[in-house]
């Protein structure tokens, strides 16, 4: 099969697609409640899929969790954006909260409301560490045991 571009398509690259695809709402879901802002959410989600699809097929072969590594990624990923955003906010005089959003248009629904913290939640995981932020994330809101 060849696309438009005219290279030829890797089984492989399908495969990984389709893992993405699958996992994109809930990876978006996790971004969201880590950093509270969802046009970064989805950022750091595309991010991740264009470093797995730019994997090469021998790593790719090499993953046997796609979801785990993808959590693990945008985890990661979250985490660096919130440390870069305590280093940005050291120099805002107001306290920061996340933007709120209306989830009556959103097609992830049913997602956000199953895992969705509450406001007052994520004031006070503001004050956590990156790390902890996110282990707590991982363990209460997306139900991930360490």
């Amino acid at each position: 099969m060849t696309d438009t571009i005219g290279r030829v398509e890797q089984p492989e690259t399908d495969a990984v697609l389709a893992h993405w695809q699958a996992e994109k709402p809930r990876l978006t879901v996790l971004a969201y409640n880590m950093l509270g802002v969802w046009a970064q959410a989805e950022d750091i989600v595309g991010a991740v899929g264009e470093q797995v699809f730019t994997m090469a097929p021998t790593s790719a072969a090499q993953v046997h969790n796609w979801p785990g590594f993808l959590t693990t990624l945008t985890t990661r990923r979250a985490i660096d954006v919130l440390r870069s955003a305590q280093h940005q906010r050291t120099q805002y005089v107001g306290s920061w909260l996340p933007e709120p959003i209306d989830r009556a248009v959103l097609p992830e629904d049913a997602a956000i409301n199953d895992s969705m913290l509450r406001l007052g939640v994520l004031h006070l995981l503001e004050e956590l560490p990156a790390s902890s932020r996110a282990a707590y994330v991982l363990h209460h809101a997306m139900g991930i045991r360490p």
